[in-house]
């Protein structure tokens, strides 16, 4: 818990204004969204969590919504 709460979130805030600083913003902060799936695996990984059907489909959803943030939108023809 001790871990979590001070170096994972000043690693990921570290990295966060690093990329700020280095890209785009708005694309950028749509990663931030990668903080629960870090947390996922390093909790699957290296203190043996269970990984459920639950935390799978969040991992889904996770990574879908980074695709629709990120992605480029189509352009609407008008009809004139």
């Amino acid at each position: 818990m001790l871990y979590g709460g001070i170096l994972g979130v000043a690693a990921s805030w570290a990295v966060y204004f690093t990329l700020v600083n280095s890209g785009d913003v708005s694309k950028v902060a749509s990663y931030t969204f990668l903080v629960p799936f870090v947390s996922i695996l390093t909790g699957t990984l290296l203190l043996r969590e269970s990984f459920t059907f639950q935390l799978f489909a969040g991992l889904i959803l996770i990574a879908v919504s980074i695709f629709f943030i990120n992605g480029k939108p189509k352009k609407i023809q008008q009809m004139a």
